[in-house]
């Protein structure tokens, strides 16, 4: 194995444009996710927490982090 990575090391890699890093994908990837639950549920962040298997006040602070709003997916009235 540790030969196989030793070859690897100096071996030229191929140019892939605009390739995003991993994290920068499972970023996309989260926002992507937790804007379709949001959209689904119309804001609720209940019931999207109950969707994606989550404690309500965890799934909550998944929404701060990746900076959705729910409020911003709900139906004004009138």
């Amino acid at each position: 194995m540790q030969e196989e990575q030793h070859a690897l090391a100096g071996a030229r890699l191929p140019s892939v444009p605009n390739l995003p890093t991993l994290t920068e994908h499972r970023r996309r990837s989260d926002l992507a996710y937790l804007t379709q639950l949001m959209r689904i549920t119309m804001g609720s962040v209940a019931a999207a927490a109950r969707l994606a298997g989550r404690h309500r006040t965890e799934f909550y602070r998944t929404l701060v982090r990746a900076g959705v709003n729910p409020k911003a997916f709900r139906e004004p009235l009138g």
